[in-house]
């Protein structure tokens, strides 16, 4: 059973647009809530004089409200980073007396961290999207054309929006493992767009018998089933990180739930319909219709039905059979005459005559 995606695109664009205006919304009233590493804070590595965890050291400082501070192990020994907001000396002896319960044997660094260094990460995050961006639509381009191109960087920029707008309606910190996990989500977005996109490429023999938009979503079916289990297969590990995660792998998991979801979203029902647009508004790409179904010989029909339903290594010998067969079908208007006995319903013999005898 195939699906029409092509012929319900509207209902898709229209899907895509409620959730990325709901997106901006939120973004322009909350904001996105920047992490320690782009607002600027407090920086402290400090090594335990036992084995501890870093549950029991975010446990210890939710006692003083700051249970939410980034902590991370380095390497197997007690040795820990933590990265806080701005502390006030007040507050930092205070920090310190607490973490004393657990057994601070050494303070290893305790420096500050300038919003100027959160700006520039910032700025670098910005500027390494974009050059990621720019080199894909070169190499979509050389590899298939640069209408493809364009339409895969829409739906790029379809998932970013998506993203960004869950983040900022559900206020969550927005870190450095958020930045690597867009990244990462930018990339299997594309993946799974180039998969339909390879497929379209493989029935391009089929654009003289069926419209660009048939043509596309029979290879948006034909690449399905590969789509589901993929991005199925992909989210199963990550929910589980998610779920039973730390609160840093929790964030990374976050934002590769969403970004998988949306991409493999973007790939089928925004980038594929996108490109059927795109020829609509394009003469050069329209399908030039070559004659009329009802006029061909239903031998011929039968051949073609069977070609548009045949995976692409099995299609070579339909091919070379149509390529021969159709040109003296459209130059020659006798060959029609020829073949229209195919078409013609046999004449019952009436009951009792008697066959003609030949002189």
């Amino acid at each position: 059973m195939k699906f029409d995606f092509m012929g319900k695109r509207n209902i898709w664009f229209s899907l895509s647009g409620i959730v990325i205006a709901v997106g901006i919304v939120a973004l322009l009233v909350n904001g996105l809530n920047f992490g320690v590493d782009f607002r600027g804070g407090n920086l402290l590595e400090l090594e335990f004089s036992r084995a501890t965890t870093t549950g029991e050291i975010r446990q210890q400082l939710g006692k003083i409200g700051y249970g939410k501070s980034i902590v991370q192990q380095v390497g197997s020994d007690p040795h820990f980073v933590i990265k806080t907001e701005h502390l006030s000396p007040e507050k930092k002896a205070e920090l310190k007396g607490v973490l004393e319960s657990i057994g601070i044997e050494e303070i290893l660094r305790d420096e500050s961290v300038t919003p100027k260094f959160g700006k520039k990460l910032a700025t670098d995050a910005l500027w390494a999207l974009v050059v990621a961006l720019m080199t894909i639509l070169i190499y979509i381009t050389l590899r298939f054309e640069f209408r493809f191109g364009i339409c895969a960087i829409a739906a790029l920029v379809h998932d970013a929006l998506v993203v960004i707008g869950i983040y900022a309606l559900s206020f969550r910190e927005v870190t450095t493992s958020t930045v690597a996990a867009f990244l990462i989500i930018l990339g299997y977005s594309l993946m799974d767009t180039i998969v339909v996109f390879d497929r379209i490429r493989e029935n391009k023999s089929l654009v003289a018998k069926m419209d660009y938009g048939e043509l596309v979503n029979l290879s948006v079916n034909q690449t399905l089933v590969r789509s589901i289990n993929t991005s199925l297969s992909t989210l199963i590990p990550v929910v589980a990180l998610l779920l039973i995660g730390g609160e840093t792998l929790k964030d990374f998991a976050f934002a590769l739930t969403v970004g998988i979801a949306s991409g493999a979203f973007s790939s089928i029902f925004t980038a594929s319909p996108l490109l059927v647009v795109w020829n609509q508004f394009r003469p050069k790409y329209k399908v030039q219709p070559i004659r009329k179904r009802k006029e061909l010989p239903v031998e011929l029909m039968r051949a073609e039905r069977k070609l548009a339903e045949t995976e692409p290594a099995e299609k070579k010998p339909l091919e070379r059979e149509l390529i021969e067969r159709r040109p003296g079908l459209e130059t020659n208007p006798g060959v029609q005459e020829k073949e229209a006995p195919l078409r013609r319903k046999k004449k019952k013999k009436k009951k009792g005559a008697k066959p003609k005898s030949r002189k």
